[in-house]
């Protein structure tokens, strides 16, 4: 009975593992939106439909609240609006004789639609999905190919997001960012690179910054290629400024671009933040500042470290018992008496060791550092 019992579980979570599995691709029947989205409707009055569209209670199969928009005539339609955040899902209806060719324009770019071939017969199905936009607005035209039909049931979007009416011409307000690990050891280093957003003619940038003293140590920066810091950034007390200058016309920094990389070092366990705390910016004919809002941030967790042999401290002892196992897998280590993968990454390598000599050189209690 026992034995049933656990065969009985597995089935059931392989069973869902599939429908997880399902539930992302194309043409999945998607009767709620899943975790970290929500749904708008095709009669939302926010989306603009072109052209022969017709709005239609469904009585055929399953749609999403029970209605949808067709299309019929073999011209060209449109099915327009506009949304923000980081990812959208479109849902339609197959049917026989469906259009093969709808594309979705995000932003001026295409993308091809689902084969309609691939969607459930009279049921709503998925006909696109995009995870990986900027987070911004963003606009959105649906447009048929002009064969048979085309049926569209709903939209899901980010859950905090918002649904827009139709605008081509969307304010993008620059940003900047800050892009690094999100979790590290203590003693190790990691690089924070400034990204600058939603620009296209940008040749100086003069930008504040403040991390957690308490925290991190700042241990320099490194000039990007075709950019260069042309002050002298002296750390007070956690705060940094950096002026910035293109080296010339083709070094434009324009959308994503990295203007700065930052080195600190995790000096103690917590959880740090590295603040923008404000940025000026100039083309050649003005200058402005980027709203406060729009300065990013990066909160990052810093582990404890572990000793070798788990006594409590760092001394050479932990050295040497890494330097026996350099180069091995963590796997092939004496993992209940040792924990050589000093970093967690799988095997004992240089970083490991040099994670050590930090801790054993602040060990007040290893003899030769007094």
């Amino acid at each position: 009975m026992k034995k049933f019992r656990i065969m009985l579980v597995v089935v059931i979570l392989l069973f869902v593992c599939n429908i997880n599995l399902y539930a992302a691709s194309l043409g999945s029947k998607l009767l709620t939106p899943t975790e970290g989205w929500k749904r708008v409707n095709d009669s939302d009055s926010r989306i603009s439909y072109i052209g022969e569209l017709y709005y239609t209670n469904w009585s055929h199969g399953t749609v999403y609240d029970g209605d949808i928009h067709g299309q019929t005539s073999p011209d060209q339609q449109q099915i327009c609006f506009n949304f923000t955040g980081t990812k959208i899902r479109t849902y339609g209806v197959g049917y026989s004789g469906m259009n093969n060719g709808n594309m979705i324009i995000i932003d001026g770019v295409e993308y091809e639609m689902a084969n309609w071939s691939q969607l459930p017969n009279n049921d709503m199905g998925l006909t696109f999905e995009k995870t990986d936009l900027e987070d911004k607005e963003h606009y959105v035209k649906i447009v048929g190919n002009g064969s048979e039909r085309m049926y569209f049931d709903c939209v899901d979007i980010d859950e905090n997001a918002q649904l827009k009416s139709y605008n081509e011409n969307v304010i993008i307000e620059p940003s900047l960012d800050i892009e690094s690990v999100s979790k590290i050891k203590e003693g190790q280093e990691l690089v924070a690179d400034i990204v600058i957003h939603n620009v296209s003619d940008i040749y100086a940038e003069d930008i504040k910054i403040k991390y957690d003293a308490n925290l991190f140590q700042y241990v320099g920066y490194e000039n990007v290629e075709g950019l260069e810091v042309y002050n002298s950034p002296e750390d007070k007390n956690g705060e940094l400024r950096f002026i910035i200058a293109s080296k010339g016309k083709e070094n434009v920094a324009k959308d994503n671009t990295i203007i700065i990389k930052l080195n600190f070092k995790a000096t103690k366990a917590g959880e740090g933040l590295i603040d923008i705390t404000q940025g000026h910016i100039a083309n050649i004919n003005e200058e402005f500042d980027i709203e406060e809002k729009k300065c990013g941030e990066k909160n990052i967790i810093i582990e404890e470290v572990k000793d070798v042999n788990l006594n409590g401290e760092f001394t050479l002892i932990d050295l040497a018992i890494d330097g026996y196992y350099y180069g091995m897998s963590a796997a092939d280590t004496n993992t209940t008496k040792y924990h050589a993968d000093v970093d967690d990454n799988g095997d004992i390598q240089d970083v490991d060791l040099k994670l050590i000599v930090c801790e054993l050189l602040s060990n007040s209690n290893y003899e030769p550092n007094n």
